[in-house]
């Protein structure tokens, strides 16, 4: 993991940013519930705290056209908001998906709607949960 201390990590967790709830071991916290409309030429995104062992998971659907949508660490993140190359964990270009992931990888991860793109506004529902890693 790049430039990102156990400690940051450690802190995000116990505050639970960015998932609106930091639950116990094994809890599913929901990331996001909803329906935005992402402007032409914008993006939406949400970040959350990943944990090895846990799993994120969702769907998606607009009400007309197709969106982009991926999951990204916080690394690609940051590389894809400076418009430089990145890698995404999930990758979608639809009107519609869904994804269940369990990355290796623990740290901040963002789910993005990137409608930069885009000639008109689109309107998604969303729900992305994440199931935190239960221990024997």
């Amino acid at each position: 993991m790049k430039n990102f201390s156990i400690l940051a990590l450690a802190a995000v967790a116990l505050l639970g940013l960015g998932c609106g709830r930091h639950g116990t071991i094994g809890d599913i916290i929901t990331i996001a519930d909803t329906t935005e409309t992402v402007a032409a030429g914008g993006y939406t995104s949400w970040g959350c705290p990943y944990w090895v062992g846990g799993r994120m998971f969702g769907t998606f659907s607009t009400e007309s056209g197709d969106i982009h949508f991926m999951v990204m660490d916080d690394a690609n993140w940051e590389e894809w908001k400076m418009g430089q190359p990145s890698q995404a964990e999930v990758d979608i270009t639809d009107s519609s998906g869904q994804f269940d992931i369990a990355p290796d990888e623990s740290g901040m991860w963002s789910f993005v709607l990137d409608n930069t793109g885009g000639a008109t506004d689109v309107t998604v529902t969303v729900k992305f949960e994440y199931e935190e890693p239960s221990f024997p």
